[in-house]
């Protein structure tokens, strides 16, 4: 995709509502999974989570990862780190609460506290999330001076999908995001060369405004094709960047999953499009 945090959500968030959309009472109670991802901005990542039952009615996740970046001025290391809670204890209704860090140490970094309610039908299903992320980076240096900017936001997601065992079947998601600076006001000539780096961008695809992403797709008893289309809109410009993809999942085992995912991603203003890749291993037991 268009940037290492973008790819490293999508990854996450493409693969839970899959997993949402298909489950039912005879699913693995556990599961590990391995993500392997590349683009042709040479961005490489790579990612493990497990999924975890305690007991008959709660669930713990944990995930960390990492994502290398090339750059002019040296490679980007992105690490990042997920620990979760959900509980069934409420029956179809699941709450929940999701810590998340992503970033470079002492260079820039997101903290995200997501608290999460979601209920989950035979086929159909529909969650609410809400995001309180904490933001930090420094700027190009300047004479040898880098300045710091701290942030904060907020922000709420919404799925809703159909998804049943076999035939066809659709999600939709919007999220949006407040800040506690008006970012529209740094679209300045100044502030884009403080960012003009490889590392610039990571910074700035973490500063949306909102995402829309809608998914469709056909199940099969043993595999999953579906084309996934998902818009983000830049809260400092106000432009907007597409990702179009192509994801197909598959069990070769019952113990075992598959899913490969290829697409582009491309913003508006600019003639360049980055195609990227990824494939997961996911075993249960």
């Amino acid at each position: 995709m268009s940037s290492p945090f973008t790819r490293v959500i999508a990854t996450a968030v493409a693969v839970l509502s899959i997993q949402a959309a298909t489950a039912n009472d005879a699913a693995p109670q556990n599961t590990a999974r391995v993500v392997y991802g590349l683009d042709s901005e040479n961005t490489r990542d790579l990612n493990v989570d497990i999924d975890l039952a305690l007991g008959k009615r709660d669930r713990l996740t944990l995930g960390a990862g990492q994502t290398k970046t090339e750059g002019g001025l040296g490679d980007i290391i992105l690490d990042n780190y997920t620990v979760g809670y959900r509980t069934q204890r409420l029956g179809r209704v699941e709450p929940g609460l999701e810590y998340r860090y992503w970033g470079e140490r002492g260079e820039l970094t997101l903290k995200t506290v997501e608290p999460s309610l979601v209920w989950q039908g035979e086929a159909w299903s529909l969650s609410l999330y809400g995001e309180y992320r904490d933001h930090f980076f420094l700027s190009r240096p300047i004479a040898g001076v880098r300045s710091p900017r701290e942030m904060e936001s907020k922000g709420w997601r919404i799925q809703a999908g159909y998804m049943p065992s076999r035939g066809w079947g659709a999600s939709i998601e919007h999220a949006a995001y407040e800040f506690d600076t008006d970012l529209t006001q740094l679209n300045t000539p100044a502030f884009a060369f403080l960012l003009s780096t490889v590392r610039g961008g990571t910074i700035a695809s973490t500063l949306s405004d909102r995402v829309d992403s809608f998914e469709v797709g056909y199940s099969w008893p043993d595999s999953y094709l579906g084309l996934a289309v998902t818009r983000s809109i830049s809260a400092i410009n106000l432009r907007y960047s597409d990702t179009f993809g192509l994801r197909h999942r598959f069990f070769p085992a019952k113990w075992l999953s598959v899913e490969m995912e290829g697409g582009i991603s491309k913003t508006e203003g600019s003639n360049l499009e980055t195609a990227y890749g990824r494939v997961s291993l996911s075993y249960h037991w």
